[in-house]
């Protein structure tokens, strides 16, 4: 469904964002925003607990909850390095920004022309909010991207499986990026009884749309393979007129 800018804005709550959506039957699925993205940037915007959710103010330093943490006081994306992938037109990636995050989007090349377009067009808003935002390209077959090494506290992604075979290509740069520390919190001083902290998987929060079992199975079935899980944040799609979406964290088994 081809929904209008203003009223993905007022849902997500970022007064002034610009939005740039194309329809053609080439790029149809990455070049518009679709429910599953535009719930896991309302997700980002309901959880995050730096001061960026105030339009127009830096994000506050907490130690108590470091960048790219989950906690009971919410997600801290102040200052967290954030890999997107398929980012399609950029929607997530500059909500993240607008939430105070330096954020690299990424898609296949062909892909890029119009999240550069959005992420220009909403700089001075991520700006404001204390965010950065790059965009790179990356394929999910090229397992020697320097992307792939980050580090990254946070990895984001939006309806990435939509169809037969992409679990099988999604779901091994998801285990290669878990198992790169981000090393985002201050090493413990070593110690011959205590060992220096080698830092923690990044946080990996993916939005997905259910289409048919069999391809949740598949997703379900690929992530084992790489010793991850997927643990389940929200739902919606109880009501008949709602998408069935859900927002996953994924994590090491």
């Amino acid at each position: 469904m081809h929904r209008h800018v203003s009223q993905i804005v007022q849902r997500i709550g970022i007064p002034g964002l610009r939005l740039e959506q194309e329809s053609s039957a080439m790029y149809e699925t990455g070049q518009l925003a679709w429910e599953a993205g535009i719930q896991m940037c309302c997700y980002l915007r309901s959880t995050t607990s730096n001061g960026s959710r105030r339009q127009g103010h830096p994000p506050e330093d907490s130690d108590s909850n470091p960048a790219g943490r989950l906690s009971q006081e919410g997600l801290h994306l102040g200052g967290a390095r954030v890999l997107e992938l398929g980012s399609g037109l950029g929607l997530l990636g500059i909500t993240a920004a607008c939430c105070g995050a330096h954020v690299t989007m990424t898609d296949r090349a062909e892909m890029l022309q119009l999240a550069r377009r959005n992420a220009a067009a909403n700089g001075a808003l991520v700006n404001r909010a204390g965010g950065s935002l790059e965009v790179q390209e990356l394929d999910w077959g090229d397992a020697g991207s320097e992307i792939m090494a980050g580090p990254w506290d946070v990895v984001l992604g939006s309806d990435l499986i939509y169809q037969a075979g992409m679990p099988a290509l999604l779901a091994p740069v998801l285990g290669k990026l878990s198992a790169h520390p981000t090393c985002c919190s201050p090493p413990r001083p070593s110690s011959e009884a205590e060992p220096a902290s080698r830092g923690t998987a990044p946080l990996m929060l993916m939005a997905h749309r259910h289409r048919c079992p069999e391809l949740d199975r598949d997703m379900e079935a690929a992530l084992q393979l790489q010793g991850l899980r997927m643990v389940t944040l929200s739902r919606t799609g109880q009501l008949e007129e709602e998408e069935d979406v859900s927002i996953f964290k994924i994590e090491r088994m």
